[in-house]
C-alpha cells in the first residue's frame, strides 16, 4: 500500500508538536483521513489503482508542486492537520470530555485555534481543486 504522508512530514507551515506518544495518534489520523480524501479526489477505480502502486510514473504529476499548489502531499498534510488540531484541544476520558491544561502555559482561544486550522484547511481545498484540474487533463 502506498504511503503519501507520515507523522514526520508535519514541518514548516504544517508544523505540529509531537512526542513519542503523539506520533501514534498522528498516524491514526493519517490512516483515517488520507484515504478518505484520496478516494474523493481520485474516484474509486483510480484510488484503488493508486494505492496499489503510487510510484507508477503515471501518477508523478500528482506530486509535482505548481505555482499555486503544493501537490498531493501538501494537500493531505493540510486536511489531516485540520482534523488533528480541531480534535486534539479536548481529551475524552472516563469521566467525560475535558480541555487540556498546563501549569506553565495558557491555551489559545478557540477562535484563534479555529482560524489557524481553517487557514490550513482552505489552503488544502485550493490544492485539491487545482489537483482535480490536473487529473482531468491527464485522464
Amino acid at each position: 500500500m502506498c504511503t503519501v504522508i507520515t507523522p514526520d512530514d508535519f514541518k514548516g507551515f504544517w508544523n505540529l508538536s509531537q512526542n513519542c506518544y503523539k506520533k501514534d495518534d498522528m498516524q491514526s489520523y493519517i490512516d483515517t483521513f488520507s484515504p478518505m480524501y484520496l478516494c474523493k479526489l481520485l474516484g474509486e477505480p483510480l484510488f484503488t489503482d493508486f494505492l496499489n502502486d503510487c510510484t507508477n510514473p503515471i501518477y508523478s504529476f500528482l506530486f509535482e508542486k505548481g505555482c499555486y499548489d503544493g501537490g498531493l502531499k501538501d494537500m493531505l498534510l493540510g486536511f489531516v492537520f485540520y482534523h488533528y488540531v480541531i480534535s486534539e484541544q479536548f481529551q475524552n476520558t472516563i469521566t467525560g470530555t475535558i480541555a487540556s491544561n498546563n501549569e506553565t502555559s495558557n491555551q489559545v482561544s478557540t477562535s484563534v485555534l479555529h482560524a489557524e486550522a481553517n487557514r490550513r484547511w482552505n489552503t488544502s481545498v485550493s490544492y485539491y481543486r487545482l489537483i482535480q484540474k490536473k487529473i482531468k487533463e491527464h485522464f
